[in-house]
């Protein structure tokens, strides 16, 4: 197994800002990672899912209201 410590240096208040970011070349822990990204996008994916499901119950009970107000203006 390979390790690789990049460190990078930047910043323009004169101070300069490091971070250290390690990359491996072990592949259980790309599966892990990997793995746990996927996750990650399920779960967002479902809150998205949910968001749109009840974007529409919002729009149908908005749609109910104003057939309901233009009934009893009709009447």
């Amino acid at each position: 197994m390979f390790t690789l410590l990049l460190t990078v240096s930047c910043g323009d208040s004169g101070e300069p800002a490091e971070e250290e970011t390690a990359v491996t070349t072990d592949p259980a822990a790309d599966a892990e990672a990997a793995a746990a990204a996927a996750a990650e996008a399920e779960a967002q994916a479902a809150e998205v899912a949910a968001a749109e499901a009840a974007a529409e119950e919002a729009a149908a009970a908005a749609a109910a209201a104003e057939a309901a107000v233009a009934e009893a203006q009709a009447a």
